[in-house]
């Protein structure tokens, strides 16, 4: 779901408002597809791209589309918006419909919609918009004239309120006759007049027919005539400026005093003198190629997101800002390469799940890790760049009081003078079984100096067997020192590599009898504070004698 280039694109803000309500900032360097379920009471910015949401049953959400065009669509099971508030953006904003009988009412408080489009197999559904509504659509004549479009069949409905001076004074069907505002047909300067008044849609219509037909790669099927023959043009004007609303569905207006007008006249389907040219179909041409996310609602009604990777080469990455706190962020699947998760602003209590390929998880500025952390399959690191930082693994965690589980990694900062310090405990670690049967434990913690401080905790009884330095050979059972670069990527001090800093540590945990259970290697710059439990003097005795009992 984006790219992490260098540590500073960040694809996901996730923060709080001053209403205390959640609010999810895409900020994307690819298009995004974010689902909703069970979700409620949630602000979701999307970034500068395509953006498609799917509402699915979410409900009382403000969504706010990118820069680019967005789809914002209503599920098969969905009435309408369900109290779901959509805000466009500078591209073209569409509300597409997958079911009939639905009834999207834009007068709730969204804004810049350009397009509601239905779908040909479905019936009966209801658009609701005002003529105020359509000064922030981007379709326009270049002047003051704006312009809808609703797609939605001849058995929907289009309800339009006429505000300020607004009120209705023709339609232009689809092979430019005109009608005024009582039905009745009209020729030469009137109708001329209202042939100018029009604000064209030619450079969506492409888009409405396809979308309208179900074609899953936005190109117009061949013999699709819904847009070009049946759609007219209904126009409203206060005298100044005249906004259009194009349509196949009824229309009935109402009033600025409230009052429901008469239905207005229904031109006939009619073919253009010459065929219509839909143009090129490419606003929304990128049905495969979304990257996004899925926005949940967990059993306590906290937002829980899941990223996506999408069908892009990018990685997922994601950032906790404004003091966001309780939430749950999982990864994606890593197909695209690791994630990474900017946890600087977070007000801890997050529980953020890494993908199964590898993980970063970024401090940033932040001086303690305050959220809990659970790595992949791959490698997983945790970044603190703070002078005086404290990465906290342990159930002792202040804020969290859970530890984090399978961490590979704890990587300081890369200005050597700066005190890191890190609590791990072992239990909590990637167990792997080699080929000789032996279960190991591995951590590296590249901090920077000896100044540095790494605490082990856990349960067990275990014995410190042996210490080798950077570069030396493997004791028997010691895991080698594992993704060497990623640690100095993220140290970022080339003067201070992994393979020649690190020191090797191997633990052995005995039971009460001094058979080994199993192992632990500890790669570190730091000094080590030991707090295992260690064997008594008779097991110690026994796991290192020279006979077998």
């Amino acid at each position: 779901m984006g790219q992490k280039q260098t540590g500073e694109t960040i694809n996901t803000n996730i923060g709080v408002n001053a209403a205390g309500e959640y609010v999810f900032t895409f900020i994307d360097p690819f298009d995004l597809l974010i689902n909703l379920y069970n979700s409620s009471g949630v602000i979701v910015n999307a970034g500068s791209h395509n953006d498609k949401y799917n509402l699915l049953n979410a409900s009382g959400l403000t969504l706010s589309g990118g820069k680019g065009n967005n789809i914002y669509n209503v599920g098969a099971a969905a009435a309408g918006l369900n109290d779901n508030i959509l805000h466009g953006n500078t591209g073209q904003d569409f509300v597409t419909l997958t079911g009939g009988n639905a009834n999207v009412d834009l007068t709730k408080g969204s804004t810049g919609i350009e397009a509601v489009i239905g779908n040909k197999g479905f019936q009966g559904q209801t658009v609701t918009i005002s003529t105020a509504q359509l000064f922030s659509s981007t379709l326009t004549n270049g002047g003051t004239g704006r312009a809808f479009a609703a797609v939605i069949g001849e058995t929907g409905h289009v309800n339009v309120l006429e505000t300020g001076k607004f009120k209705f004074v023709g339609t232009v069907d689809a092979a430019n006759h005109g009608f005024d505002a009582s039905g009745a047909a009209i020729t030469g300067g009137a109708l001329t007049s209202l042939l100018n008044s029009v604000t064209k849609i030619s450079s969506i219509t492409g888009n409405l027919a396809s979308i309208y037909a179900g074609s899953p790669t936005g190109a117009v099927p061949a013999g699709e005539t819904q847009v070009s023959t049946k759609t007219s043009a209904y126009v409203f004007s206060d005298g100044a400026k005249s906004y259009t609303i194009w349509t196949d569905a009824t229309v009935t207006p109402t009033d600025p005093k409230g009052n429901v007008l008469t239905d207005l006249f229904h031109p006939l389907a009619a073919t253009p003198a010459a065929p219509l040219t839909y143009g090129a179909v490419a606003v929304f041409s990128k049905a495969d190629q979304w990257a996004g996310a899925n926005l949940y609602s967990d059993a306590n009604g906290q937002p829980e997101l899941r990223l996506i990777h999408g069908n892009t080469s990018g990685y997922s990455a994601i950032n906790l800002r404004s003091g966001v706190t309780g939430a749950t962020v999982h990864g994606d699947d890593g197909n695209n390469g690791e994630n990474y998760f900017g946890l600087g602003g977070s007000g801890g209590n997050n529980h953020i799940f890494g993908s199964k390929v590898g993980n970063v998880f970024d401090l940033q500025a932040s001086a303690s890790l305050q959220d809990i952390l659970t790595g992949g399959k791959g490698f997983d690191i945790v970044r603190a760049s703070a002078d005086g930082a404290d990465v906290d693994l342990t159930a002792n965690n202040a804020i969290s009081g859970r530890a984090s589980t399978s961490i590979d990694a704890v990587v300081g900062s890369g200005k050597l003078a700066t005190i890191q310090t890190v609590e791990l405990d072992v239990g909590k670690l990637q167990l792997t079984i080699d080929p000789s049967g032996d279960k190991k434990y591995s951590f590296a913690a590249l901090l920077g100096s000896a100044d540095d401080t790494l605490t082990l905790s856990g349960q067990g009884r275990w014995i410190e067997v042996d210490t080798f330095a950077p570069g030396a050979a493997l004791p028997a059972h010691a895991s080698a020192l594992l993704n060497a670069a990623d640690l100095d990527a993220e140290f970022a001090n080339p003067s201070h590599k992994a393979v020649t800093s690190l020191t090797g540590h191997l633990f052995e945990q005995v039971d009460a009898r001094g058979n080994a259970l199993k192992y632990l290697t500890v790669y570190t710059d730091a000094t080590i504070n030991n707090l295992l439990t260690a064997p008594t003097a008779a097991a110690a005795a026994f796991a290192h004698a020279d006979y077998v009992l």
